[in-house]
């Protein structure tokens, strides 16, 4: 790279010079901006100036470097970059688009009802990150769904079923599940089955025992219901704060989670006065108990002659049973 490190330069034309060095790079995003790797070569020495979408375009194919480019850029050219909530949400179309919806019916139409569940969830939550995070600054969507009801007739737990997400998390995460209680955002949206919104960390401490992961800085569950009956919640985490602040932003936040009742099979649905989540336990302590999972469930299918779906849930509220009394025993 020719001497001197990124960190060393001094304008964002030699910043992107120094990274298009690089043949392959400089082609794939070219490809990714749609333009031709000419042009790139004219940006860096001065020729042409990219427009604003070419810019947005540029920072989301670049995230690793988007923090030392936008330092780079002029005063007057970067200030949108710079400040979150000056992003041109203006620009964006805040509906979700027709055809999606026709997407979406046609997908619950045509594939067996043992693929529908996830397959729809996948598509919503790949078309909600595109259109919530189209600058790809960091976000996660989960859906988390409540448990079915155990001694006395209560929901006493939810859990995370299926979740994507842009960098800085894992594109997709449902090879990750948790339990979560009334000590969580999730849990106290599905428990009130009202959305809430968390803007920023220092908000979550003062209502809520929230405990964020590395790279959270605003939070928004919104509940999944159907009349007075609901059956989980979506819940989105930002890298930014007050991300979920602005109203057009939640109101499209809302409606992908409409959009998610059509994955869910009526028998999901739990009366609201029936929902009583409990406190579950830290995630650290419930691996052990998750680990196994596959191979409990391929053992009592064997033993009992039950069909997957079965299996897996009765291992599930088995696991549920057993947080529920480690949470108790912690507790006294």
């Amino acid at each position: 790279m020719g001497g001197y490190t990124l960190s060393e330069v001094q304008t964002w034309r030699e910043f992107l010079g120094r990274i298009i060095h690089d043949p392959q790079e400089k082609q794939r995003i070219a490809s990714l901006l749609n333009i031709s790797p000419v042009t790139l070569t004219r940006w860096t020495s001065g020729e042409s100036t990219p427009r604003t979408q070419n810019l947005r375009q540029l920072l989301q194919a670049l995230p690793e470097h988007r923090a030392r480019f936008v330092e780079l850029l002029p005063e007057e050219v970067g200030k949108p970059f710079r400040d979150p909530d000056l992003l041109e949400e203006s620009t964006e179309n805040l509906e979700i688009p027709a055809l999606f919806y026709s997407r979406i019916v046609n997908a619950h139409c045509d594939l067996p009802a043992i693929l529908r569940f996830n397959a729809i969830c996948d598509l919503v939550l790949q078309q909600a990150l595109k259109h919530l995070d189209p600058h790809r600054v960091g976000l996660e969507l989960t859906v988390i769904t409540c448990m079915p009801p155990g001694e006395g007739g209560k929901v006493r737990s939810v859990r995370e079923i299926i979740g994507r997400g842009t960098p800085p998390w894992d594109r997709e995460l449902e090879h990750h599940t948790a339990f979560l209680g009334a000590e969580s955002l999730a849990g106290y949206v599905i428990n009130m089955g009202r959305a809430r919104v968390v803007t920023e960390r220092s908000e979550g401490f003062q209502f809520f025992p929230i405990v964020w992961g590395e790279h959270e800085q605003s939070a928004m569950a919104y509940p999944i219901l159907l009349g007075d009956t609901i059956a989980g919640c979506l819940l989105g985490l930002s890298t930014r704060p007050k991300f979920f602040l602005p109203e057009s932003r939640q109101e499209l936040f809302a409606a992908y989670t409409e959009l998610m009742n059509i994955a869910f099979q009526p028998g999901a649905y739990y009366p609201l006065q029936q929902v009583e989540l409990c406190q579950m336990p830290p995630y650290p302590l419930q691996q052990s108990y998750l680990t196994h999972f596959r191979s409990r469930v391929s053992q009592l299918m064997m033993r009992e002659r039950l069909r997957v779906n079965e299996a897996e849930r009765l291992v599930w509220q088995q696991i549920e049973q057993k947080l529920l009394q480690l949470q108790m025993q912690g507790a006294h």
